[in-house]
């Protein structure tokens, strides 16, 4: 997602130079950000600009982590994908099919119960 709110920003950048670093304010938690990047950022929300609604969408996927169960998880999904698609902002509706949709059910369960595939990943890695 970060890569489609970047490619998002960058034209709107060029046409209002201000911004000129703001990737890192889009991309970090608020609580990582630094007070430049907060003036940065809430300029920009306040703009309006794809890039701010671009980011909305990142945050609201985010909202998954509260699902009790697999059900609520995939009906917060499948919300979030039509709250995307009604943006209209084509750099983040193609990150969907690609990143999300294939992967769908194992996000959820990871989103769902807290757990990843690290442990795995980390064998792997050592052998």
């Amino acid at each position: 997602m970060n890569r489609a709110i970047d490619a998002v920003r960058r034209p709107e950048v060029k046409d209002h130079p201000l911004f000129k670093n703001s990737r890192f304010a889009l991309w970090k938690n608020p609580e990582n950000r630094t007070r430049k990047q907060d003036i940065i950022f809430e300029a920009m929300l306040q703009a309006h600009w794809k890039a701010s609604q671009a980011w909305t969408c990142r945050e609201d996927l985010k909202d998954i982590f509260h699902a009790s169960d697999i059900l609520q998880a995939k009906e917060h999904f499948k919300s979030w994908l039509d709250q995307v698609m009604a943006t209209g902002i084509r750099e983040v509706m193609e990150v969907i099919p690609h990143m999300f949709q294939r992967h769908l059910d194992g996000m959820i369960h990871a989103f769902v119960f807290k757990q990843s595939n690290a442990r795995a990943e980390r064998i792997n890695g050592k052998i």
